[in-house]
């Protein structure tokens, strides 16, 4: 069973939770159970989801500016990320070019 724990600070972190029971003569005397932390479990799910949306992306976007603002939306579901460019550089040639953003003098 996977649970939303509550740390004394409040955060919050999820957890596995395995109980069994402790018996005595065939009676239920008591419960024995371990919580994980699985948070480190669930950051690589959604990290590797985050990179399958985005090849998936790569294929299903008839541009490059809508794939550039798709991979813009779904890492900000990972992280924030106030100041998100990308940048290219050709081989043989040591000048880079930043096609997104494309709003440089409105973005914030």
């Amino acid at each position: 069973m996977t649970l939303s724990i509550v740390r004394q600070d409040g955060s919050v972190f999820p957890a596995t939770i395995h109980c069994a029971p402790i018996l005595d003569e065939g009676r239920v005397v008591g419960m024995r159970g371990l919580l994980v932390d699985i948070s480190e479990l669930h950051e690589a799910e959604m990290v590797q989801t985050a990179i399958l949306r985005i090849a998936q992306g790569a294929i299903a976007h008839s541009s490059l500016t809508e794939l550039y603002q798709s991979i813009h939306s779904i890492l900000l579901e990972l992280m924030p990320i106030g100041n998100f460019y990308i940048a290219l550089i050709e081989e043989g040639i040591e000048h880079l070019s930043f096609p997104y953003p494309s709003c440089w003098s409105s973005c914030p």
